[in-house]
């Protein structure tokens, strides 16, 4: 009885190991602590260092890795945990002397712009929208209607600071200059961050401008020093790598459990929130339209009606 011995299997297996390994992380979604809650039914848990610190370490564990490619689609959010994340990129990339590119899908704002500026190069698409460099807060003056309703708000403190800005209450002018000094120091780390990671592609713009929350489309980012090139992934292994059979390509995501596929659930599933801007949002509903088929939409609002019920 003679023996097979798959020589051409285990040539092809040899030849795939010695090929440099190129990772990509996607970083959807908006970026806000659980704080609890978890991802839920119908997508995938929001952006922050709890849920990316695995795929991150998983990115730069990969043997030969020649590069780690990150694919962001954020309109933005927490200020906090985008700087954990984009942070541990960046540290982990030097430790193992790894580069690692940004590719901008529908859209890299506030938040999504923090982590964008992890890479040495970010390249857009054409409709990309980029930037957005700036902070929000928002909130209700509820006092005369409780007052129209007769309702008597009872608040109680230790600490004559401890109530800020309160709905219940007439606006402060200490508490009005209490969040603006807030946000005036979160948009100044947020400045240095974007000035230390791009430092010589603005340093001939109009800084007032390019920080002022205004956001670009395409190649206007990329004239002010936001974006370096138009480009995707795809492209970028073809023109560096010479096509995606010279390497070994992975994807780095949060899986997606049968029961979220079930409703339509995406990797690039997107939530609005409160602190969301809205022409973000909408474009991202539009891009979302697009690509899912009437039946999966019709699912989507199944759940969200579920979700509701349950909650």
């Amino acid at each position: 009885c003679k023996t097979f011995i798959p020589f051409e299997s285990l040539k092809k297996k040899l030849n795939n190991k010695r090929k440099p390994a190129v990772n990509v992380l996607n970083l959807h979604g908006q970026i806000a602590a659980d704080m609890g809650r978890g991802g839920g039914l119908g997508g995938k848990k929001s952006l922050n260092i709890d849920s990316t610190r695995k795929l991150i370490e998983s990115s730069f564990a990969t043997p030969r890795l020649e590069a780690v490619l990150l694919s962001i689609n954020s309109p933005g959010g927490s200020p906090s945990q985008s700087e954990l994340i984009s942070d541990y990129i960046q540290l982990l990339a030097k430790e193992k002397q790894v580069k690692v590119y940004s590719f901008v899908q529908d859209v890299a704002a506030s938040g999504g712009y923090w982590l964008a500026c992890a890479g040495e190069q970010i390249y857009i698409t054409e409709n990309s929208i980029v930037g957005s460099i700036g902070v929000i807060s928002a909130g209700f003056g509820l006092q005369d209607a409780i007052k129209y309703l007769n309702i008597e708000p009872r608040i109680y403190t230790a600490g004559d600071k401890k109530v800020l800005n309160s709905p219940f209450l007439p606006q402060k002018e200490e508490d009005l200059q209490k969040t603006r000094k807030i946000l005036d120091k979160l948009h100044t780390n947020f400045k240095i961050h974007v000035t230390q990671n791009r430092a010589e592609k603005i340093k001939d713009q109009d800084l007032d401008m390019l920080f002022s929350g205004e956001y670009w489309v395409g190649r206007e980012a990329i004239d002010l020093g936001l974006a370096d090139d138009v480009g995707t992934i795809d492209t970028f292994i073809r023109k560096e790598f010479g096509g995606p059979e010279k390497i070994n390509l992975k994807l780095v995501a949060s899986p997606v459990s049968k029961l979220q596929k079930l409703f339509g659930a995406s990797q690039d599933s997107l939530n609005y929130h409160g602190n969301m801007d809205l022409p973000m949002y909408i474009k991202m509903l539009q891009a979302e339209e697009q690509k899912q088929s009437s039946v999966l939409l019709h699912n989507k609002l199944i759940l969200y009606y579920l979700r509701l019920f349950l909650s």
